[in-house]
């Protein structure tokens, strides 16, 4: 490994690390009554004590008119992905709420999310976040050189196929580093052997987003994907690098 991806791996371990404990900050605010601005503001606060800059606020993705205006990507039940953190959102008994955020840190993008149920969360649900969770954990066993990313995708949609759910196909994971979002995409579904090749000292999330029965998220508005069927989606996200023979995750939020 050269000096530029030692230096990068430092400080995005380390940005990683903070990222991580400001989720498990945020999971234990998810609960039923509490605000999504208040989730807003809680985010934003942690981002700027641990050093770091919000990445989503102000962050205007190709496929958008204007800027995204929060910390925090707050969805809920039906939301995939991209839902507002607002006054309006009051979180409930038995929803599936999926936290998204970004930091900047020291120059460089730390992206990652996971999927909460306030109880009682019905069985389905439990699930539904359960099957997720896996699904990513299945899927970063075998993001290493030797791999593709297709069999990236094979692991995520496999393990979801398992428990009766589909992914979400027209939304995925991406390359990560100097930039927040890269060329690169990293399919919650695939065929083994197909796609590109995993290289060592990569930097990319992987990010399963799960529903019952849409295969394609809809999209409500300019940010906001819900599910076609209209039940609960699950979203779980992690930030890593490839090494000559595995990977580092640098936000390790499913050991929360």
């Amino acid at each position: 490994m050269n000096i530029d991806y030692k230096k990068q791996l430092e400080i995005m371990c380390e940005g990683g690390e903070k990222i991580t404990h400001i989720f498990s900050v945020l999971k234990k605010e998810v609960y039923a009554g509490k605000k999504g601005s208040e989730l807003d503001a809680l985010a934003e606060s942690l981002i700027k004590e641990a050093g770091g800059k919000p990445a989503f606020k102000n962050y205007k993705p190709t496929f958008a008119d204007t800027p995204y205006r929060y910390t925090l990507c707050l969805s809920v039940n039906n939301q995939i992905v991209h839902g507002y953190p607002t006054d309006a959102v009051i979180l409930q008994k038995g929803d599936v709420v999926s936290l998204d955020l970004g930091m900047k840190y020291q120059g460089y993008y730390l992206d990652c999310a996971l999927t909460v149920g306030i109880d009682p969360v019905s069985p389905a649900n439990k699930n539904l976040i359960e099957s997720t969770r896996q699904a990513l954990k299945k899927a970063i066993s075998v993001a290493t050189p030797g791999h593709t990313f297709g069999d990236v995708g094979h692991a995520i949609q496999e393990e979801l196929k398992t428990n009766n759910l589909v992914p979400v196909k027209n939304l995925c994971g991406h390359d990560i580093g100097t930039f927040l979002h890269g060329d690169l995409q990293i399919l919650n579904f695939g065929k083994p052997g197909t796609g590109e090749p995993i290289q060592p000292y990569t930097f990319f999330t992987i990010e399963p987003m799960a529903s019952f029965s849409s295969p394609m998220g809809v999209i409500e508005d300019e940010y906001v994907f819900i599910t076609g069927d209209d039940r609960s989606s699950a979203h779980f996200e992690v930030t890593l690098m490839t090494t000559e023979k595995g990977n580092i995750v640098l936000t390790p939020i499913l050991d929360l």
